[in-house]
């Protein structure tokens, strides 16, 4: 050990006494430990304990602040600790109703701890305990601890407390409810009796194994104690933790704290394989709870069920009220919820969803929700509930539990096909299931609903805008009844009842209901649903219905009034009456049974049927059958029935077996209608191949009315004529069926005998043998609105054929017969959806008929006869399918043709004609080819041709012009008449005429005109030349080899090019033109006559022009000389201006000699006179100049600016005279020469061949002007 230090003198003596002092504490504790011990064991050989046992029970009663007394054994014992044990305890101050009773009690005791004041025991047990604690008539509580306990002041410390075989009794003497807890083992502990308390156990409460472990902290003084109870079930694998602050203040809450409960108690725990499923679903819940004597609060309740990850979470209140009539009332509200996920069903894979697998799925829901053993009030809320296939959304209920179910004060939800649902009354839920009460079921989208609750569906329900039913319910397993029942279907009601009884023989569902405007369709679909499963009736199922309506509706038609009265049972509908009113503007009547009606329906039935207008009757079946042959046949043929009365039967023939016989007879429309129909396997022939039988006759005294009512276009024309029809028909669906049709009028007969198969969509295939025969087929036409531009009368027709028809293809073949006056053969094939084709061979053919039937408008004399009427095209007559056949005719006339040996093809599709390969001989032996296209668009023609002639004559009536021609070229127009059709043509090509001769055309013709001419007396009017022409041109040909030009076409016209054939002294020039509206044909040609060169005139040469005019086969030639009369005029003129010209020359000579004479006299004149004019001004000047110098020398010094200045002045104003001076003598000149020709003779004189000039001024040098005329000299020459 290390050194003390010491710090001060006297340190060892103070060490020292300390260690004197230790060693006499030691000495004495040890003196008086041995005293005690001592003590200890010989002191209880003289206690007294019945004494100790006095205080003992007055100890514990003042602890307790209960009675206590010890009723069997006392013993204790001191070493080698303290221990004090009794048997027969009992607490309380009641004996007869003790409130803890205590088989046997043992404390072990620490001795040490009591010395310092404090009391210590490390062991304590009891075995058999029973606590009671009743609650009393006024919630008051006994407690073990009675409200006169006083704690001891000594600290009292529980180490161990164990607890055998105890138990406890919880009992509601307001109620007579008990609360038993049983074998009740555990072991607790205490710092102090105001803890903390700490303890586990184990019990049976109930009878249901618990394991139990609680805590508390330390009482404060003030009446609270945190406390901690926790209890775990096994079987459940569920855990309940209570932590809470007890009170026993008045007017607190016993206990309040949290509440949780959770489930499994470790989910981290793996399961044994072998384990057994757990009853709980995955499970926390967290309230707030508060306990009084008087209630059980539960507030901020939340709930979290399933998934931990995703769990189902549930919130709300609850309150349990403990008073002498215990109640609950719970509150929730939910979240989505899977009712199967959470507590899942016992079902069976593969279940039927229909409507009562979801009641099913909706009762096993509320059987497996769990039913509190008192009574109280529901309310829950939730949003989404899911049972099985099922999701119900807006949940909400108000009931109460009952001992067999739940008494619902309100219930509603919207389930599939937003569909709500109210209810309310008993709802059972034991082993005999059911309700009684009132139920409301609103479907805003039906048939989704229906799809979820039948699990089918039908198109009428699909266009349902809502749906729904209320009722007073009695619904139970063997027992339905819907009284007071009102049926809104899109807002039309019905009212009644439905009534339904489930026997072990069977079910019968009895069902009236009537009411107002009633749509059928969905009536019809629900019942379809009630019978049926699967498409067949319901096994054991029998229905008695009776029904009424008044309106009706069956999709777009109605029924002033429906009423039936049927059963159904075991597949047999009873009839007792069927009526409808003026449904579909029909009177229906209908009773009977009727077999199998949802298979192979058997009818054993009378109908009537009365109809003013059947096309209602008709367009019902169309839109009822879609896409049946027969329903649109009727529907198209029914505006023609009415009125319409038919009576019969139908029936099935023999026991057990379907056939069918129909028996029908009445009128429609006038027409006797007598009809019998068998059908083998009834209604099913088709799919079994049954045989049928058909006898129809048909009698009208008005063919018109039967053709209508045939479906064929009538017009109304003329008188009524009978006209009988019969048809006989037996044969099997899909084969063969012999077949005979007879129509039968005054002269008249059509008959078709053979077989037809009849398919779904009709007629399949037929081969018949046709024959007709008429006297007069053309009326017939004309009243069956078949226009092809026949006579309007007497078309005797006869002719036979065999028509074969396979799937809309048909073959005519062998036709042959007569048609009028033309014999006709040939055979007709059309491929379903192509062109007819074929070959036609024609006796003769009319073009005017042909242009007639494309045009719509009568085409006789409509080309080259100038005849054509402006009569507007129409619609065309050719046949509306399109069509190319093979064509041939011995004859073909019209249009201005005459053909013989025609062969052509032809094609058309209503508007159209087309001709190609065409070949014809004409009759004066050319050849026509080619081919062409005509349309008619709403009475606008257009034609488009590409022909050729060869080899044609060309010979006009007197032979004026002949030859040869070949023409060919393509020509289009178009119009709404044939007049303007033909106008506006228009196209090109090339002719040739060879071997063209001219007849009265002269092509020497100038010689002996010019020879006639030069005669005496001759005239040269054109009266005259016309009239030497044509004499000399009479009978004479002028040869014109080959001609050949191009052609134009246009506004209707044929104009050829420039024409011309070159002859020895002339050339025959020209054009020509052909119209083809009127078959007038105009050429004119011009005869360039060639003179000779000395009797050519210029600007005039001759010629004759001819006109050729009129109808192209008799022309008129016209002559006009105006050129050559022209021509002889200006040759007579210019010989006669010759001899003019001759006499003028002499006397031209002449006139020039006289003067020259006075050209050289007047010279002469005019020369003397300008020399004296010269001299005078030479004179002037001379004396001009001496007076000058005499003043320049007198001014020379002072002024000789201003002489020099007056010089220049004097010299201008010379000029300026001499100016005049000649101005003068040239106009005496001039007057001079006026003067002269006044006095000339009265006869022109010849034209001058001089000019005569003006003077010159003076002193100018004359002009030499005379230097030209021989023999005269200049006479200024000096």
């Amino acid at each position: 050990m290390p050194q003390e230090k010491t710090g001060a003198p006297g340190g060892a003596e103070r060490r020292a006494g300390r260690e004197a002092g230790r060693m006499k504490l030691f000495i004495a504790l040890g003196g008086l430990l041995v005293l005690a011990l001592l003590a200890l064991l010989v002191g209880p050989a003289f206690v007294d304990w019945t004494s100790y046992r006095a205080s003992f029970e007055a100890e514990a009663s003042r602890i307790l602040g209960q009675r206590v007394e010890v009723r069997g054994i006392a013993s204790a014992r001191l070493l080698p600790f303290p221990s004090l044990s009794f048997t027969d305890v009992v607490v309380g101050d009641d004996p007869a109703d003790p409130v803890l009773t205590v088989r046997a009690f043992r404390m072990d005791a620490e001795l040490a701890p009591y010395l310092s004041g404090e009391i210590r025991i490390f062991d304590m047990r009891l075995d058999g305990p029973a606590l009671s604690i009743p609650v009393e008539a006024d919630g008051a509580i006994r407690w073990p601890v009675g409200a006169r306990a006083a704690p001891p002041g000594e600290t009292v410390v529980l180490e161990r407390i164990e607890v055998a075989d105890g138990s406890a009794v919880l009992a509601d003497r307001r109620s007579a409810r008990r609360i038993a807890l049983s074998r009740i083992h555990g072991t607790l502990s205490a710092q102090s009796l105001r803890g903390p308390f700490a303890g586990t156990a184990t019990l049976l409460l109930d009878g249901e194994p618990l394991a139990a472990s609680f805590s508390t902290g330390t009482g404060a003084g003030d009446g609270h104690l945190p406390v901690r109870l926790t209890l775990d079930s096994q079987r459940l694998d569920a855990r309940a933790t209570f932590d809470a602050v007890a009170s026993d203040q008045p007017g607190e809450p016993l206990a309040e704290g949290t509440l949780t409960l959770a489930s499994p108690i470790d989910p981290a725990a793996e399961r044994p394989a072998e384990a057994a499923p757990r009853l709980l679903p995955p499970t926390r819940l967290v309230t707030r709870l508060a306990l009084t004597p008087t209630s059980l609060r539960a507030s901020d309740l939340r709930a979290e069920v399933g998934d931990p990850q995703q769990p189902y979470v549930a919130t709300g209140s609850a309150l349990v009220d403990l008073g002498s009539i215990p109640r609950f009332d719970l509150q929730l509200d939910g979240q989505a919820i899977d009712v199967d996920r959470l507590a899942p069903p016992a079902v069976e894979a593969g279940q039927s969803p229909g409507l009562a697998a979801r009641v099913e799925a909706l009762r096993a829901a509320l059987e497996r929700l769990p039913t509190p053993g008192m009574p109280g009030r529901v309310r829950l809320a939730l949003p989404l509930v899911t049972v099985g296939d099922t999701t119900i959304r807006d949940v909400a209920l108000a009931g109460s539990p009952a001992s067999d179910g739940w008494s619902l004060q309100s219930f509603s939800a919207e389930l599939p096909g937003r569909t709500r649902i109210e209810a309310s009354g008993v709802l059972r839920t034991d082993d005999e299931p059911g309700f009684r009460g009132n139920l409301l079921l609103a479907a805003r989208q039906p048939a989704a609903f229906l799809g979820w609750a039948a699990g089918a569906s039908d198109p009428a329900l699909v266009r349902l805008q809502r749906a729904g039913f209320s009722a007073e319910v009695a619904l139970s397993p063997t027992d339905q009844r819907f009284d007071g029942l009102e049926v809104d279907l899109d807002g039309r009601t019905l009212r009644g009842s439905i009534r339904r009884a489930v026997r072990p023989e069977g079910s019968s569902t009895a069902i009236d209901l009537g009411g107002e405007a009633i749509d059928l369709e969905p009536v019809a679909a629900l019942a379809r649903l009630l019978a049926l499963r699967d498409g067949a009736p319901r096994p054991g199922e029998r229905f008695e219905v009776q029904f009424s309506a008044a309106p009706a509706r069956f999709g777009d038609f109605q029924a002033a009034g429906l009423e039936a009265d049927l059963s159904l049972d075991r597949g047999l509908m009873d009839i007792a009456s069927l009526d409808a009113r003026d449904f579909a503007g029909a009177d229906l009547h209908a009773e009977g049974t009727l077999a199998d009606p949802f298979g192979t329906p058997r009818p054993d039935l009378s109908l009537d049927i009365a109809a003013g207008d059947p096309a209602r009757v008709a367009e019902f079946l169309r839109r009822r059958l879609p896409g049946s042959p027969l329903a649109d046949v009727i529907a198209r043929r029914a505006p023609t029935l009415g009125p319409l009365a038919l009576s019969g039967t139908a029936t099935s023939q023999g026991a057990g077996r379907t056939d069918l016989a129909v028996a029908l007879a009445g009128t429609a429309a006038g027409t006797d209608v007598t009809l019998r129909l068998a059908l083998e396997n009834g209604l099913g022939a088709t799919e079994r191949n049954g045989r049928f039988g058909l006898d129809l006759a048909l009698a009208q005294q008005d063919a018109a009315v039967l053709l209508a009512q045939a479906g064929l276009p009538v017009l109304p024309i003329g008188d009524a004529v009978p006209l009988d029809a019969a048809l006989t028909a037996s044969g099997a669906p899909g084969q063969p069926a012999e077949v005979s049709l007879r129509l039968r009028s005054r002269g008249t007969e059509l008959s078709a005998d053979g077989s037809a198969t009849l398919g779904a969509d009709g007629l399949k295939a037929a081969g018949l043998a046709l024959r007709l025969g008429s006297d007069d087929l053309a009326p017939w036409l004309t009243r069956l609105a078949l226009a092809y531009g026949q006579p309007l009368a007497g078309l005797p027709v006869s002719g036979a054929a065999r028509l074969s028809w396979t799937d809309g293809s048909w073959t005519l073949d062998g036709l042959s017969g007569t048609l009028g006056d033309t014999r006709l053969s040939g055979a007709l094939t059309a491929p379903a959806g192509e062109p007819v084709s074929g070959r036609l061979a024609l006796s003769s053919l009319s073009l005017d008929w042909l242009g007639t039937v494309v045009a719509g408008a009568d085409a006789a004399g409509a080309i080259g006869t100038g005849g054509a009427t402006p009569t507007p095209f129409a619609a065309p007559l050719l046949p509306g399918r399109a069509f190319r056949l093979a064509l041939a005719a011995e004859r073909a006339t019209g249009l201005g043709l005459d053909l013989s040996g025609l062969a052509t093809e032809i094609a058309g599709d209503g508007g159209r004609l087309a001709v190609s390969g065409l070949s014809a001989a004409t009759a004066s032996g050319g050849r026509l080819a080619g081919g062409g296209e005509v349309r008619n668009a709403a009475g606008i023609l257009s034609a488009s041709l590409d022909m050729s002639l060869r080899g044609q004559p060309v010979a006009t009536d007197g032979a004026l012009f002949s030859g040869r021609l070949d023409m060919a070229g393509t020509l289009a127009g178009g119009g709404e008449t044939w007049p303007a059709l033909l106008s506006s043509l228009n196209g090109r090509g090339r002719l040739a005429i060879a071997d063209a001769v001219l007849r009265d055309v002269r092509p020497d013709l100038l010689a002996p005109v010019l020879e006639a001419a030069g005669t005496d007396g001759f005239e040269t009017g054109i009266p005259a030349v016309s009239a030497l022409v044509e004499r000399l041109s009479a009978g004479a040909r002028a040869p014109l080899g080959t001609l050949a030009a191009d052609w134009t076409l246009g506004a209707g016209t044929l104009r050829t090019g420039p024409l011309r054939h070159d002859f020895a002294d002339a050339a025959l020039e020209g054009e020509a033109a052909f119209d083809m509206r009127s078959g007038q044909v105009e050429a004119e040609l011009a005869l360039r006559l060639a003179p000779p060169a000395d009797e050519a005139v210029e600007d005039a040469p001759p010629a004759v022009s001819y006109r050729i005019a009129g109808p192209w086969t008799a022309p008129v030639l016209q002559t006009a000389v105006q050129p050559l009369a022209t021509y002889l005029s200006a040759l007579s003129a210019r010989r006669e201006e010759e001899r003019i010209e001759a006499i003028e020359d002499d006397l031209r000579e002449t006139v020039r000699l006289r003067r020259e004479a006075r050209l050289y006299r007047e010279r002469e004149r005019l020369r003397e006179q300008f020399r004296q004019e010269r001299e005078t001004r030479e004179a002037q000047a001379r004396e001009e100049a001496a007076r000058a110098e005499a003043e320049r020398q007198a001014r020379e010094r002072a002024e000789a600016e201003r002489r020099e200045a007056e010089a220049r002045q004097a010299r201008e104003a010379e000029a300026a005279r001499e100016t005049a001076a000649r101005e003068a003598a040239a106009r005496a000149a001039a007057a001079q020469a006026e003067a002269a020709a006044r006095t000339a003779p009265a006869q022109r004189p010849p034209p001058s061949d001089f000019e005569l000039q003006p003077l010159p001024p003076p002193g100018a040098p004359p002009a030499s002007g005379f230097g030209g005329l021989p023999g005269v000299s200049d006479p200024n020459r000096l």
